[in-house]
């Protein structure tokens, strides 16, 4: 006879809230009574300013509240692993088995180890460790919860099994609500320093966590109608396990069988009109538009901040998609996607708002809203009826709406030829057109809520198996895809500055060679009609290869290569969403949409701000994300393949069915065809009104003789951000105009990067100053960025990556121009951060040997050094003894970044222009005539006693020399838009 024990599985959950409960409050009152000072204190603030403690202070720092709380949690983890385990078997249903129960399996686990993480490795242990193991906690905690509410909810619907699914959305809605309180006292307390914002901080994190162990509670109540038993198996007796599992098999099996009583319904696509169908486009492309423009204003924080800002966090909003894992939210969107994209409009009216965080903000629910929108228009393209009962409901491909999306991403890069790689509706912006394209946006919206039904009478029923791919692979592969597109697809000029070198053949031009990028895009949508091409692996390798090939490879080849990537990238996006309908949508897209931020993520960290924590785990690996991405790509296509294989298994079983699928993809591409046409159309004319305005200038002689002054100058400008979060490539226009600068070296200025906007600053300038431009080293170097700018021809010009062992990667360009019939060497170079001594003196020895390589030819130096001027500190001494260069100004001691060196040149004036709101440095600028100085003229730098020879008074030099030789006017007094001057104003230097 069996020996046995019953309890019921409800207690497992009792337990688990009675020890976790007592860990913390235990852990509170310990170290409220025994270190209350030392846990209100923080970097910035202590008692009475701050009041309450944070939970890492309470739990993690102090003995005894440390050990006490450890010592709880670890009798709560047997029965958090239990709830993790039970919760499965509790919700898993025989009759309509789904994914979601093991992916919620595995994230309970994952979970419940990162909890093991923080808790154990405290923020005094290994503070990097301790936050990873958090944030690890709080995203899986987000994912398991709404998983686990979508699966409560299954449970009460399908099983018709009591659920506290309610209970479940109520705990996450109020863990979600709390989430922009926590952000924004973070906020307050981290950038701000405010007195008593961290306490505030800690009472909303403090309750974080009643709501993350009272949904763990709720599981007393699903589980109370279960009971663990345990039995003593005797030999003579069978195995009760063996009894139930052979129950178990015999119910799904009898299930299975009546669920296939019945064949599966086939539902045919209603054909959209040339209205709706230029609504959606326009709505796909306002869905790019704000997915270009969240990480830009995100990247405005740390880029002011020298570090992270707390305001990163705004990414999780393209994690909006998630709660179309609720059943009812997933309904609402497929009855009213209109609603949503009513409210993505916020993100498009951000620009009428002037507080940074505001307009953040409103761009994060803008692209929150518009991803649902768009999520539920490829998922649910039959609307709310058909949400439900997919074993039975077997919707045709359809194309009527991938396609539209896919042409929304053309038409942003058409509108940017127009506006010199600049979007005219971001929140960056201020122009007339930010309003118009407000409007359409309206009126597609009005578009899509009138729409009629999509769902066409009557259907076809065919008896067949359902057979679908896997989830997690259409997932990373949708995530990829889109994180691909808005790499590399949103400006036709990202491509051409991958494989940029230097002159005088430095490879595709943007405008020139640029459009070749969009009738590719345009090929690719229009192969995209061949399905099983786009699936194929060759086809995929060929994508792949072409990837690699813009990556490593230089010119025109590796342009040739970047082409064949942007048709496969098109060909595939109607393929990957196409599958959204049949498998689980809540798995697909969390996997997507996670994919996506993480790649994001993974594109600032190769670039290795120094601000950015682990950033050397990725510096200088872009080809891994590439690599990465692709990967994931091919397996989203392998799944592709098996789940839309099934479904034309299925089109083909009913003759009425085939036909009239085929009839609707015709049209769809019809219809696409034409909006393509008219995109190319516009595209030609952009470009024709671009190459025009080059040539009015292009190849024409500067006016002047050899004795007229040319004016050079440097400028870090900022990555074209300016304080208030606008656009600042019109002001900079404005002040190297109004400076009269010929030459200009810009610094901070490769903008062609997901968090910049995927900009490109010299194309405006150039053009609207008419300059020539060399980019300067290609964006898959990985640095901050440096250009030239130049009215005289650039006649040959090498980018340096200067050696950079410590920090971010510092560059420069060394290029020699036509001055007049001189040819002029000209260096641009932005050397490291001044944490970094060795990096600086490795990379001012690299100057220093080009510049001394080239010492019989006139030569310049504009760039960034990190140092203080005189012949006494290190850096600036090589650049004077070494390179044999001169200061313009030795005695202007204010320097500390940008100076400007010369030899070979007579230096007749310098100048420092403050940066009024443009950027975060002054501009510098010196005026040189081509000829060397006079004998003993040299000399003037390190003799104090011919300081004589500098002359302030711009008037005398005016009527000596005349007005060529003497700085713009409008800089002296007030100066014009916040430039001005400085204190030492204008110097002037001759020797007759």
């Amino acid at each position: 006879m069996a020996t046995t024990m019953t309890f019921s599985a409800g207690h497992v959950a009792t337990a688990h809230s009675i020890f976790a409960f007592a860990a913390f409050i235990a852990a509170f009152i310990l170290a409220c009574r025994y270190n209350y000072y030392d846990i209100v204190k923080n970097e910035f603030h202590k008692y009475p300013e701050e009041w309450f403690p944070s939970i890492s202070a309470t739990v993690g720092d102090h003995y005894p509240a440390r050990n006490v709380f450890q010592f709880f949690i670890g009798l709560t983890s047997g029965p958090r692993f239990a709830l993790v385990f039970l919760s499965y078997y509790s919700h898993y249903n025989p009759t309509s088995p789904s994914a979601l129960s093991l992916v919620n399996l595995v994230i309970g686990v994952l979970r419940s180890l990162a909890a093991g993480v923080w808790v154990y490795v405290t923020s005094t242990d290994a503070h990097a460790v301790h936050d990873i193991g958090m944030i690890a906690y709080l995203v899986l905690s987000l994912f398991y919860m709404i998983s686990l509410a979508h699966l409560s909810y299954r449970r009460q619907t399908i099983a018709k099994r009591p659920s506290a699914w309610k209970s479940r959305v109520l705990m996450i809605l109020g863990f979600l609500c709390l989430v922009p309180f926590l952000v924004y006292w973070f906020i307050q307390h981290k950038v701000h320093a405010v007195a008593g914002a961290y306490s505030i901080y800690a009472l909303f994190e403090w309750c974080i966590v009643l709501f993350d162990v009272g949904f763990d509670a709720i599981a007393g109540y699903e589980l109370s109608s279960w009971n663990i038993m345990f039995v003593e198996n005797t030999p003579s007796e069978p195995r009760v396990a063996e009894k139930l599992a052979a129950a178990a098999t015999t119910g799904k099996e009898k299930a299975a069988a009546a669920a296939n009583a019945a064949g599966p319904t086939i539902v045919i696509e209603k054909g959209a009109g040339l209205l709706a169908h230029m609504a959606d486009t326009y709505l796909a492309f306002t869905f790019w538009t704000l997915l270009l423009s969240l990480p830009l204003t995100i990247w405005y924080f740390p880029l002011w901040d020298m570090g992270l800002s707390g305001y990163e966090s705004f990414l999780a909003t393209t994690l909006s998609p998630i709660i179309l894992s609720i059943p009812p939210i997933r309904r609402l969107a497929a009855r009213n996607p209109a609603f949503f994209h009513l409210i993505s409009l916020t993100g498009l009216g951000a620009h009428r708002v002037e507080d940074p965080k505001i307009r953040l903000a409103m761009v994060g629910v803008g692209i929150g809203a518009s991803f649902v929108a768009w999520v539920s228009t490829l998922a649910d393209p039959f609307g709310p009826k058909f949400v439900k009962s997919k074993e039975k409901t077997i919707p045709v491909r359809t194309w009527t709406r991938v396609v539209p999306f896919s042409l929304g991403l053309v038409a942003v890069n058409v509108v940017r030829v127009f506006h010199h790689s600049n979007h005219p509706l971001f929140p960056i912006l201020k122009t007339t057109l930010n309003d118009f394209g407000l409007l359409c946006a309206f009126l597609a919206t009005v578009v899509v809520g009138f729409r009629p039904t999509t769902v066409e009478q009557p259907t076809y029923t065919v008896k067949a198996p359902v057979r679908t791919g896997s989830a997690v692979f259409a997932g990373l592969a949708i995530g990829a895809t889109i994180w691909n597109a808005h790499s590399m697809l949103t400006d036709q000029g990202i491509l051409c500055r991958w494989t940029l070198r230097g002159y005088p053949d430095p490879g595709p031009d943007p405008v020139k060679h640029g459009w070749l990028v969009v009738v590719a895009m345009c090929a690719g949508i229009a192969l995209s009609k061949q399905a099983a091409l786009s699936r194929s692996t060759v086809w995929w390798m060929a994508g792949t290869a072409g990837y690699f090939a813009a990556y490593y490879v230089p010119k025109v080849y590796g342009f040739a290569g970047g082409l064949v990537f942007a048709v496969h990238t098109m060909s595939i996006i109607p393929t990957l969403f196409q599958t959204l309908p049949y498998l689980h949508l809540g798995v697909t897209i969390s996997v997507a949409t996670m994919t996506y931020d993480l790649l994001a993520l993974g594109s600032v960290w190769t670039v290795a701000y120094a601000f950015v924590p682990l950033g050397e785990y990725l510096r200088e690996r872009t080809h891994i994300l590439i690599g990465i991405a692709q990967l994931f790509v091919l397996l989203g296509l392998w799944s592709s393949s098996k789940t839309l294989g099934s479904v034309h298994l299925f089109e083909t079983r009913s003759t009425a069915a085939a036909k009239r699928v085929k009839e609707m993809r015709t049209r769809a591409y019809g219809v696409a065809n034409v909006t393509l046409g008219l995109l190319i159309a516009l595209l030609g004319v952009g470009t024709a009104l671009r190459l025009q305005g080059r040539d009015a200038w292009e190849g024409k002689a500067v006016e002047g003789g050899k004795e007229t002054p040319v004016t050079m100058g440097i400028w870090t400008i900022h990555f074209g951000l300016d304080n208030g979060m606008w656009a600042s490539h019109e002001g900079i226009g404005e002040a190297i105009r109004d400076l009269d600068l010929d030459v200009v070296g810009l610094l901070e200025s490769d903008t062609y990067r997901i968090i910049m906007g995927n900009r490109d600053l010299t194309q405006y300038l150039s053009e609207t100053l008419q300059m020539y431009a060399d980019y300067g080293p290609r964006p898959t170097t990985h640095t901050w960025g440096c250009a030239l700018l130049s009215r005289f021809p650039i006649l040959n010009s090498t980018h340096h990556l200067l050696p950079s062992p410590v920090g971010e990667l510092a560059c420069a360009i060394h290029a020699t121009i036509d001055v007049r019939g001189t040819p002029v060497d000209v260096v641009v170079a932005h050397n490291g951060q001044e944490e970094d001594w060795e990096d600086r003196r490795l990379q001012t020895t690299a100057l220093t040997d080009i510049l001394a390589g080239n010492e019989g030819r006139p030569s310049v130096f504009l760039g960034y050094v990190v140092t203080h001027p005189g012949v006494e500190n290190e850096l600036y001494k090589m650049f004077v003894e070494t390179a044999r260069m001169k200061d313009t100004d030795p005695y202007e001691e204010d320097r500390w970044c940008q100076y400007i060196f010369y030899r070979g040149l007579k230096r007749i004036g310098f100048t420092r222009v403050s940066r009024g709101h443009l950027t975060d440095t002054e501009i510098q600028a010196g005026k040189f005539i081509v000829g060397e100085e006079k004998a003993g003229s040299d000399m003037w730098w390190n003799d104090p006693a011919r300081m004589d020879i500098a002359e302030r008074d711009w008037v005398k030099v005016q009527q000596k020399r005349g007005a060529e030789w003497t700085f713009p006017d409008c800089f002296r007094g007030e100066g014009v838009r916040g430039h001005e001057y400085h204190a030492g104003g204008e110097r002037y230097y001759w020797v007759d």
